[in-house]
């Protein structure tokens, strides 16, 4: 399975990309519950976090699932 970063970075390098168009499923660990981070709102990413405009950084075991333009294209259950 790929590892999280690496599926951003393969969509962030792609023509036509937009990270509006994509929403990430995350396990809150305050809430206890699975959170949507719309991709409009993530400022950057790096070996070990998303970085949010809410200046949340959200670890990248936390991601369940990933969609662009609602298609699944990263599912933590899944291999």
């Amino acid at each position: 399975m790929k590892h999280v970063r690496d599926v951003l970075n393969e969509f962030k390098w792609r023509n036509g990309f937009e990270l509006a168009e994509l929403k990430l499923y995350y396990r809150d660990h305050a809430q206890a519950q699975l959170m949507v981070l719309e991709g409009a709102k993530i400022e950057a990413w790096d070996k070990s976090f998303i970085y949010t405009d809410m200046n949340t950084a959200i670890p990248y075991h936390r991601v369940e699932r990933i969609e662009y333009k609602s298609q699944v294209i990263y599912n933590k259950g899944k291999k």
